[in-house]
């Protein structure tokens, strides 16, 4: 059977895995359905699940099953970054785990699926709500970042995770870097942490 992720509700979801919906590999040949053609640099607000962030500069808007929004990278579409938004039984982070627990259960699924040689953390932190609106106050995130080596190509993912009022976010993003991986200062790795870091709660 897949690993799920404890947090992750199988019945709630159209995949077993949350962080499957939003790691795509190149070899599924999965067209988006476009929606609005390229992404403003202005807020995307999802005021259904609650959220806003703010999408690299021209990067597309599509929908993808499981996914609350998916921007894709234009010049090279398997670079993405995505919402999920699942209900949990969970009310707040700090009842889940602690960041570095979360991070290893985690590593552990990559780890162990098909076509995966190897997982690495680069970094682990943890952060309270600080939004402009104020709507986020005092909500906990996890960010994540770590690289994968793999059959289809060397990538690095960083991820911010949240919950808030029993539902669990994960705002996904992914950089395929071949053998730059370890460069910091890579322009997409840039592009989508910032994106990530821009990602907030809007209800309380």
């Amino acid at each position: 059977t897949t690993p799920t992720l404890s947090f992750c509700r199988r019945e709630r979801l159209h995949s077993s895995v949350c962080v499957d919906l939003l790691l795509e590999e190149p070899a599924k040949e999965e067209e988006l359905v476009p929606e609005s053609g390229p992404a403003a640099a202005n807020k995307y607000f999802d005021s259904e699940n609650g959220f806003q962030l703010v999408p690299p500069p021209e990067w597309s808007q599509g929908s993808k099953s499981g996914a609350a929004v998916l921007f894709r990278d234009p010049s090279y579409k398997f670079n993405n970054l995505g919402v999920t938004v699942t209900p949990v039984r969970v009310s707040s982070l700090e009842d889940f785990g602690s960041a570095e627990e979360t991070c290893d259960k985690l590593i552990t699924f990559e780890k162990n699926k098909d076509g995966n040689k190897s997982a690495t953390v680069n970094h682990v932190s943890v952060r309270k709500g600080a939004s402009d609106n104020g709507a986020d106050e005092g909500v906990m995130y996890y960010d994540f970042d770590y690289s994968l080596e793999t059959t289809r190509g060397n990538k690095r993912v960083v991820s911010t995770v949240t919950i808030n009022k029993y539902k669990l976010y994960i705002a996904n993003g992914q950089y395929f870097c071949g053998d730059a991986c370890s460069d910091e200062g890579a322009e997409k790795l840039a592009v989508i942490k910032e994106a990530l870091n821009s990602f907030s709660i809007t209800q309380q």
